[in-house]
């Protein structure tokens, strides 16, 4: 793990840009800096900067850049099957160390850039292949490693975060507006559906993509180096196979995440894809990971009781963490480092759990991201079933809904998911965070244009698999990764998805619909496959609630008059987009309302990154 930057310009990076940059790049890699510089063909100037985040290999022989005769490559992040990459080598030694990187750089030169589908990992990189003058980047395939870049007149530039890819640019970025609008009215589900960024001169390098550009900086090609799999529903095995098979695929994905030099921990929250994780690592690989947990004091968010549960079950060593009182400071310190606003209260809260860990000397966290969106664990994913069953004219359907209005109901409180057929008559609704658009204009400045609309692309026939593929690709997994490496790599710390590994997901993508739903519960197959790890209660437990807590617990200055007067005094950014005049009216009406909440989160958290981002600019 480490931070990655650098540029294609008609003249040198100067020794003290150098510098900015490595600095810039220091809580992703506070173990060492390095840069490669070429003169290129072109006439113009190759510079490769990275800083490293030691975690496989911890010596000096293991830094990057990698460098061969064919080749330079600086990558962030983890090939975890590189013990048997090296099996399918040509030449299987003579390597100057034991990391993955030196590794994915001799598979790369033997095997090309395509044989990246071969990588079971999360990566960004940049490789620069010295005989064609072509500099490639690319992401791994869930996009768990972000990358950067921007194409200007002077040149090409790149970078881990766009923080550091804006002192590469020596220039103010202006803000995209759009991104500002498509957040604020809609919640985080409109973000990701192109490669923009919250920067209008900035793009994202896709998820499971290589670009190609020449020594004048200029894209030649852009492609997928894999196709996603869509074979939905293709598995002839019995669930009890299937159930084995689920067990086995997360074990090994588990396994290989675990592979580390350095002290790693588990982030539980409570729920049933965290405590599976902390069950193979303790009763199956029989490792001693201790846990970390945040402790709400709202009890809709508390799951200290299911915690303790666990903790005491599988013996555990887990630590309990309060929010802060108050987190203003703590969101103006995550602003620093960010290329967005911070979404939601979950990776606030969850910010402070790594601060916690990194204080501890932990280095890499393991987290149950993607469970949900793989193995269907939404509330709205049991009325998409309904939808398939209602068309496929199923006698599974009664059965069905009498078992989610027993299991799963009660603890809906929306009242759009209280309704079994709701997607018969809403189909293309996604459900935003928010109410309508006549409340929003109460609040925001929002026009015509605002929300933008998106349709969901069509992967697969099966409607539920169908908005899982969204969530996956689009909708909740990229904004998830995105705001777990921000976080982590904040305060140096290595977070790792044992759930986004390519096999399990294309195993689970081949399984009917109803080994996912059944019974009333979704996730139901994950559940089955390790019954044996854990109390009942936890494993069955059909309440969604995650790391999260109020925005009162988190910012009680907000009830104060004097500090919102403060607030809404402010000359930000922000009141080009909020109405500040009914702001102090939002806070009071959204006592209690879960959605009005969000709003409120929504807006205290871009006014301090809009703000972080123009004291940036004033600086620079």
């Amino acid at each position: 793990m480490c931070g990655i930057a650098g540029a294609i310009t008609k003249a040198a990076l100067s020794d003290q840009t150098v510098r900015d940059i490595h600095s810039s790049m220091k809580h992703r890699g506070p173990d060492g800096a390095s840069c490669f510089r070429a003169e290129l063909n072109s006439g113009l100037h190759l510079t490769l900067l990275f800083t490293r985040l030691a975690i496989i290999d911890t010596r000096e022989l293991a830094m990057q850049p990698i460098e061969s005769n064919l080749s330079a490559l600086v990558l962030n992040g983890e090939i975890y099957n590189f013990r048997e990459l090296i099996k399918e080598l040509t030449n299987q030694s003579n390597f100057h160390s034991n990391g993955d990187v030196e590794v994915a750089s001799r598979y790369l030169d033997e095997f090309g850039l395509d044989a990246t589908r071969k990588f079971d990992g999360m990566f960004a990189f940049a490789r620069f292949n010295k005989p064609s003058q072509v500099l490639s980047l690319s992401r791994d395939f869930f996009g768990e490693k972000p990358l950067f870049y921007s194409q200007r007149p002077n040149g090409l530039f790149f970078a881990s975060e766009i923080p550091t890819l804006g002192r590469l640019l020596e220039g103010k970025l202006n803000i995209n507006s759009n991104k500002i609008w498509d957040y604020l009215a809609s919640g985080y589900k409109n973000l990701h559906w192109d490669e923009t960024t919250f920067f209008e001169e900035v793009r994202s390098v896709p998820a499971g993509t290589i670009i190609d550009f020449d020594s004048y900086g200029k894209k030649i090609l852009e492609r997928r180096y894999e196709e996603i799999s869509t074979k939905v529903d293709t598995f002839s095995g019995s669930y009890e196979n299937a159930v084995l098979e689920t067990r086995n695929q997360l074990i090994r994905s588990v396994e290989s995440r675990l592979v580390s030099d350095v002290p790693i921990a588990l982030s539980l929250s409570g729920g049933v894809d965290s405590s599976i994780l902390a069950a193979i690592c303790k009763r199956i690989l029989g490792l001693h990971v201790p846990s970390f947990f945040l402790q709400s004091k709202d009890s809709r968010y508390d799951e200290t009781k299911n915690v303790l549960e666990v903790t005491n079950y599988l013996n555990l060593d887990t630590q309990f963490v309060s929010p802060n009182l108050d987190s203003h400071q703590t969101l103006l310190d995550l602003s620093l480092t960010r290329s967005q606003p911070i979404m939601t209260t979950t990776y606030l809260v969850h910010a402070q759990l790594l601060r916690l860990m990194s204080q501890k000397g932990i280095r890499v966290s393991l987290m149950g991201t993607a469970a949900d969106e793989i193995f269907s664990g939404y509330y709205d994913h049991h009325l998409a079933y309904f939808y398939d069953l209602i068309q496929e004219g199923s006698e599974k359907l009664q059965t069905a809904i009498s078992s989610w209005e027993v299991r799963v109901l009660p603890d809906v409180m929306n009242p759009e998911l209280r309704r079994f057929d709701y997607y018969l008559k809403n189909r293309n609704s996604r459900i935003h965070n928010y109410y309508d658009k006549s409340l929003l204009q109460e609040y925001l400045n929002i026009s015509d244009q605002v929300p933008r609309a998106y349709e969901p692309l069509s992967y697969v026939f099966k409607f539920l698999r169908n908005r899982m593929f969204n969530e996956i690709f689009h909708e909740t997994t990229p904004v998830i990764l995105l705001e777990d490496d921000a976080n982590s790599m904040h305060f140096s710390i290595e977070n790792r998805s044992p759930y986004l590994r390519k096999d399990l997901f294309n195993f689970v993508t081949r399984l009917p619909s109803d080994f996912l739903i059944r019974n009333g519960r979704a996730k139901a197959i994950l559940r089955d496959a390790f019954s044996d790890l854990l109390p009942h209660k936890v494993l069955y437990e059909s309440k969604k609630t995650g790391f999260n807590a109020s925005v009162w617990e988190l910012f009680p200055s907000l009830l104060e008059k004097n500090y919102v007067r403060k607030f809404t005094s402010s000359d930000s950014l922000i009141w080009d987009f909020v109405k500040k005049e009914s702001f102090e009216n939002l806070l009071s009406r959204s006592h209690g309302d879960v959605r009005l909440e969000k709003l409120v989160f929504a807006i205290v958290s871009t006014k301090a990154f809009v703000d972080n981002y123009c004291m940036e600019s004033r600086l620079n």
